[in-house]
């Protein structure tokens, strides 16, 4: 599911690793959700990734719709619990947007500190809508919290993806790079590099972080999704 290196610098480098898409289910949750809370301990900045022309295509839809009840509901709690984590966490964190990032595959890296896309062509949108799939309470909160108010309702209430030539324009990516990994880690090594990056990194999460947490602990997603 994750494929986890270490570069220069202790920045910890996890990859989505499940074939074909990196399809989002739950067991590729709590596995990422246990990675950022374990680097805590041993690295000083987080870079997340995918293969080579995919971040990852969201949820999985085949497994849940073979999820009974409380896997579906246990899978909101999830995506909440990430997007917390990812949020909360005091180590500087960079998406490395190698390829399509779809769905909750975008949702991810939208709680990162810093997001670097491929220059290749891809496509990156929030298609839940053309699925029929709600979003979790701390998922749209986090769209609503790091981008502006006319590029998020566009890419929820339309479902259409952007290039990443568009996303860049239109402030959902920070750059775009013919390696992003490594541009990634290059970065993150910079935001870790300066004086207490968690105390920073708190002041500007703080508010947005307490709204997130608010939506999750209210979510009504989780007793009854799709």
């Amino acid at each position: 599911m994750l494929d986890i290196t270490h570069a220069e610098s202790r920045i910890a480098v996890i990859r989505l690793s499940r074939p074909p898409v990196n399809a989002i289910n739950l067991e590729l949750l709590a596995g990422l959700t246990e990675a950022l809370e374990d680097a805590e301990s041993n690295a000083r900045g987080i870079v997340l990734t995918g293969s080579e022309t995919v971040f990852s295509a969201g949820i999985d839809l085949k497994d849940i719709g073979r999820y009974d009840r409380d896997q579906r509901l246990e899978t909101v709690r999830r995506i909440n619990a990430l997007v917390i984590a990812a949020i909360a966490s005091p180590l500087p964190i960079v998406a490395a947007i190698t390829g399509h990032a779809l769905g909750g595959g975008l949702v991810i890296p939208l709680c990162c500190d810093w997001r670097l896309a491929t220059t290749r062509p891809c496509k990156l949108g929030l298609n839940e809508i053309n699925a029929g799939v709600p979003f979790p309470a701390a998922a749209i909160e986090a769209v609503r919290q790091t981008l502006d108010p006319a590029v998020a309702r566009r890419l929820v209430l339309s479902g259409d993806p952007l290039t990443p030539q568009q996303a860049l324009a239109q402030g959902v990516v920070d750059g775009l790079c013919d390696d992003p990994v490594a541009a990634a880690i290059d970065r993150c090594r910079k935001l870790a590099s300066v004086p207490d990056p968690a105390r920073f990194k708190a002041q500007w999460w703080g508010p947005a972080l307490t709204s997130i947490r608010a939506a999750a602990a209210d979510d009504p997603m989780i007793h009854s999704w799709l």
